[in-house]
């Protein structure tokens, strides 16, 4: 979120985590979310987290949506880090198997770690293979 193309890109993720979680996208949800990210990239890296990202939030609407993903939600684990750790070489392997059998977190999981590959795109060739891809091109 230090930049603009990246606060976007979160602006947009963390819009699709609320949706997932049924709150409808309006322009007023879309402009809190960007606000307390706005606030949040102004904090110490260390609190640069979506918990972080809640305690910013005005709306107990969206608190409540963005829960599952914190380190209070059963998600995270998954997503909840002031860094991710991904250590991306010229080789990388994701096992998802255990993620492929929860709806709720394959969908915010897979988009991250897209983002994140996405990210290291310069030109050389790429190839993204998934095993039994139909689980992920499942969702919408």
């Amino acid at each position: 979120i230090n930049d603009q193309a990246s606060r976007s890109w979160a602006a947009e993720w963390i819009a699709s985590l609320v949706a997932h979680e049924n709150v409808t996208v309006t322009p007023e949800v879309k402009e809190a979310i960007w606000s307390a990210l706005a606030s949040l990239a102004t904090a110490p890296a260390q609190e640069r987290t979506l918990t972080g990202l809640s305690v910013l939030l005005q709306s107990n609407a969206l608190k409540t949506a963005l829960m599952p993903y914190t380190l209070d939600g059963p998600f995270g684990r998954l997503l909840d880090a002031d860094h991710d750790g991904l250590a991306l070489s010229d080789v990388q392997c994701f096992e998802t198997e255990e993620l492929m059998h929860s709806q709720s977190a394959l969908l915010p999981v897979l988009t991250y770690l897209f983002q994140r590959l996405e990210e290291r795109f310069d030109g050389r060739p790429t190839l993204i293979m998934l095993d039994e891809a139909w689980v992920y091109l499942d969702n919408p």
